[in-house]
């Protein structure tokens, strides 16, 4: 007893340091990297600044509307230079609180399955063949592990971005820079979390409990299945458009602010989508990557 009660310790020492970039976004290497806050923008000035050319192109747009007979400084105002200047500010917070709520939502996913999985392993399922499934497990595991520094490292290059982009949005003509950043920060912090659901599946069949077949097939099909899933939120068609994730999130935004999006508009979206999903997922069927 106290042999497990030592090794859930160390288990749960390992899933929470800084060195675990497999199932959570660690603080130590991302926002509180000394390297990234060398480099990291003060939002108050950014801030400052975004706004104050927002508002600056705001007068030049209303002159030009009161001589044809359109204004919308109200809706601008309230639907994107408050909301965008808010945001800048509050941007450290806002990077912390929600990587906190991602590694505790990959946390009560994965950590106890993947846990007990790697502990307790039965090996007289698969007899003298079970340990070739953990060689391959531990190559396409070393295989994903690579892949996520990458993961890791794009989320710090987005990290580095996010307050220019967020006061960008205040700016209809430069807006784009927002999605487009909004899309690399989705795919890549939510990769853990993706991960962790592939690796509480796929772990505790490859231990043999199921038997040699799932643990055979299933437990390096979900390896697999766990590299492939690494930024997928960020794939999209016509730069986070309808037709992605990210363009059901800019219809929202755009519908929230004052740009209403029509029922049929809605229906064409979702069409849209469907059709680009069918089109990706063959694409990966067939695909040699």
């Amino acid at each position: 007893m106290v042999a497990v009660d030592l090794a859930r310790a160390v288990w749960d020492g390992v899933w929470h340091s800084g060195v675990n970039i497999v199932t959570q976004v660690p603080a130590d290497l991302t926002y509180n990297l000394p390297a990234y806050r060398a480099i990291a923008a003060d939002p108050v000035p950014l801030a400052v600044g975004g706004a104050t050319l927002a508002l600056v192109l705001l007068g030049l747009r209303t002159l030009l509307g009161s001589m044809v007979g359109r204004d919308h400084v109200i809706t601008h105002v309230t639907g994107r230079l408050i909301p965008a200047v808010a945001m800048t500010l509050a941007y450290p917070v806002l990077v912390a609180q929600g990587f906190g709520s991602l590694n505790a939502a990959a946390s009560s996913l994965g950590q106890v399955a993947i846990g007990e999985a790697l502990a307790f392993p039965n090996p007289g399922a698969g007899g003298p063949l079970l340990p070739l499934i953990w060689l391959a497990m531990i190559y396409y595991g070393f295989r994903l592990f690579i892949r996520l520094a990458y993961s890791l490292f794009r989320l710090l290059v987005a990290l580095v971005f996010g307050p220019v982009a967020i006061i960008l949005w205040a700016i209809p003509q430069t807006e784009w820079v927002t999605w487009f950043w909004l899309r690399e920060l989705l795919a890549w912090s939510t990769t853990p979390l993706l991960v962790t659901a592939c690796l509480a599946l796929a772990i505790p069949l490859a231990n043999g409990r199921g038997g040699f077949l799932p643990a055979a097939a299933f437990g390096i099909a979900g390896m697999m299945a766990a590299y492939d899933l690494v930024g997928l939120l960020g794939m999209s068609q016509g730069g986070g458009r309808v037709g992605s994730p990210m363009g059901l999130i800019r219809m929202a935004a755009g519908a929230a602010s004052g740009g209403g999006v029509s029922a049929g508009a809605q229906a064409a979206a979702m069409h849209s989508y469907a059709a680009t999903e069918r089109a990706a997922a063959t694409e990966r069927y067939f695909g040699f990557d």
